[in-house]
């Protein structure tokens, strides 16, 4: 069994024709690869970015759009090797495909001042640390589209950095250190967070690389983080049947508002931090939104609260087999949600403005339902499929529901949909 686990704990590439098949469930292209080259300036704040696009299978395809931040000011594309005009509105940027190409390179040239993050507190560039956030469309992202990526960044010499896949080298120059990272796997809403105040550990977890990057005030929680996060990970691994990303990070951000799952990586702010582990003693929740959210998530109206949601179900299952009480926040938000009564909101009307009781509050309450009504193995192995059948792709709240469905015992099966779909 102990080699086994082990063996989970490496990263696996998904065959070529398996992704393919994937993404034309999606749409009928596949954007395979990202190419960032990143100059953050420290003192002005502006930003560079040089992004390489790859696309396969776009023939009959007429425009590709993408978020990008509208505080770029300056922006120009090319697709393969030709100036094109391109389509801005608020956060998006549609490119042509006049030609029709079957595969196409679009090579985007981007300068701008990104600014005061749209989702948390803080600068995207201060004078010791970055925070390029994907949900802040620091690049031109597609939400729904794995794909391989390598990042190329300049950076103040002695400035840890982490970004998706794993560190392939750091080439010290006299502009600073160019740091280049490469995703095994394919990944999806990309951040490169860095800080010049982190005190890095490293370990391993069977084939997976480990660290922590702290801030020095809460540095001495890292053997701790070590300790707990090592049998978090192993736990979800054995759940789900694979670890998503190339290596796993905690990190401390100040100036975010609490904490948040990034690709591979968990971020928190040092006080909350510091009284999460004295509450708790452990983070499960983030670090469950690698495998619900970056592994896999939902499309459609509120795919990301119910994915979320129904996530939190899996820190119910990791707590419960390790004897701990419940996390203080999902107890608050399930007190929280017992109050509100009749302004329960629908599972698809769902946005990011719900109250969080209705999310946490209740989905998580709605699969404890259906594990109960179809028995633990049979749930178990539905968690398996569904990270099975949509490995690095969306999934409706229908196909969600009917890998649960289809699991139960034909008694059960209208009820446990009734239960999913929060009737």
């Amino acid at each position: 069994m102990r080699i086994w686990i082990l063996a989970l704990l490496v990263p696996a590439a998904l065959s070529v024709p398996a992704r393919a098949a994937a993404q034309l469930a999606r749409h009928p292209y596949d954007v395979t690869s990202y190419d960032l080259n990143i100059r953050p300036d420290f003192t002005t704040g502006e930003i560079s970015l040089r992004a390489r696009v790859a696309i396969a299978r776009a023939r009959g395809t007429d425009a590709f759009r993408f978020g990008l931040s509208p505080r770029y000011r300056d922006v120009s594309v090319r697709a393969n090797g030709h100036i094109v005009d391109v389509e801005r509105a608020r956060s998006t940027v549609t490119v042509p495909n006049a030609a029709h190409d079957a595969d196409v390179v679009l090579e985007f040239a981007l300068a701008g001042t990104l600014g005061k993050s749209d989702d948390e507190d803080r600068d995207a560039i201060d004078r010791d640390s970055l925070f390029l956030l994907w949900s802040d469309r620091f690049y031109p992202i597609d939400y729904a589209d794995w794909a391989r990526v390598r990042t190329s960044i300049l950076l103040p010499h002695a400035m840890p950095v982490v970004a998706p896949g794993v560190e392939i080298s750091a080439t010290p120059t006299s502009a600073g250190t160019w740091h280049i990272f490469e995703s095994r796997t394919p990944a999806v809403k990309f951040s490169v967070v860095a800080d010049r105040r982190w005190v890095s550990r490293t370990w391993r977890l069977g084939g997976l690389r480990m660290t922590t990057l702290l801030d020095s005030e809460v540095a001495a929680l890292a053997p701790a983080l070590h300790r707990t996060a090592s049998d978090i990970v192993a736990y979800f691994t054995r759940l789900h049947g694979y670890y998503p990303a190339d290596a796993f990070t905690f990190v401390t951000v100040r100036g975010i508002f609490a904490r948040r799952a990034l690709s591979g990586c968990v971020a928190y702010e040092p006080g909350y931090l510091k009284r999460t582990m004295d509450a708790d003693g452990y983070d499960a929740h983030e670090t469950s939104l690698l495998w619900w959210g970056y592994a896999l998530h939902g499309e459609g109206p509120g795919a990301f609260q119910w994915t979320e949601g129904f996530g939190d179900y899996v820190e119910v299952m990791y707590t419960e087999a390790r004897h701990k009480p419940l996390s203080v926040n999902l107890r608050r938000a399930r007190e929280r949600y017992e109050a509100l009564g009749a302004a329960d909101i629908s599972i698809e009307r769902l946005t990011g403005n719900s109250p969080q009781p209705v999310i946490h509050g209740r989905l998580p309450w709605l699969m404890d339902r259906v594990r109960k009504e179809i028995g633990d193995a049979r749930f178990r192995a539905a968690i398996r499929t569904l990270f099975t059948r949509f490995r690095w792709r969306t999934f409706t709240l229908d196909e969600f529901v009917s890998v649960f469905e289809r699991a139960a015992p034909p008694a059960s099966r209208q009820h446990v949909r009734a239960l999913l779909q929060g009737r």
